[in-house]
């Protein structure tokens, strides 16, 4: 019986520390997402300013040849629609506000995890409890959001790279953010870089002055 008790209890132990984990990963997986969303709106802003600047720059201070007056052209009437685009996304899909109920999802299921825990350890196991435990459990569990497959492959990535091959998971942990949290990370680091180095391009390249 008390085998039975107890598997129940490591069971149970176990399965809420796996669900912490992803909760956490997927608090910090939509916390970036966040802040690179915005940072790629705030660029592509900048950047269309900067090339309005360029635009209205022609009166007096620089020739610009044609070829270099239709890219002008092209990212005026370019950069509002991709502005326009990220303005939906980030409202549609709320990363700050999924991100705080990841982190508090993640901080109940870890204090109940820290409740269950002296039980295992002091070998106390007891059906009555544990089933209070489980419903807990499953309570916080429908009262939130569930967490996405792939805050679940970056915790099994991570936990068999992290005492097989540390250089492997020291290399994950610094490059996750960019590769690992899925195309949409990937398309607003495109954008903010996009943004960040045509203007340049024009400005060295193709503003000459008289």
């Amino acid at each position: 019986m008390q085998d039975r008790a107890e598997l129940l209890y490591k069971s149970l132990e176990k399965s809420i520390s796996s669900t912490t984990e992803d909760r956490f990963n997927a608090y910090r997986r939509l916390k970036s997402l966040n802040a690179a969303s915005l940072k790629s709106i705030t660029f592509s802003s900048t950047a269309l300013i900067i090339i309005s600047i360029l635009q209205i720059s022609k009166i007096n201070t620089c020739t610009i040849s044609d070829k270099t007056n239709d890219l002008l052209s092209l990212a005026l009437a370019a950069i509002p629609i991709i502005i326009l685009v990220l303005s939906i996304a980030i409202a549609n899909c709320n990363y700050g506000i999924k991100s705080s109920q990841m982190h508090e999802c993640g901080l109940l299921l870890n204090d109940l995890k820290r409740r269950i825990q002296p039980a295992i350890i002091l070998e106390e196991f007891n059906e009555g409890k544990y089933k209070e435990f489980a419903f807990q459990y499953n309570e916080i569990l429908t009262k939130y959001e569930n967490h996405e497959d792939l805050d679940r492959r970056i915790r099994r990535i991570e936990s068999r790279t992290k005492n097989q091959c540390p250089l492997m998971y020291f290399l994950i942990q610094t490059l996750k953010g960019t590769f690992l949290y899925g195309p949409e990370m990937l398309a607003y680091k495109f954008i903010t870089l996009a943004s960040t180095l045509f203007p340049i391009f024009l400005i060295i390249n193709t503003c000459k002055i008289s």
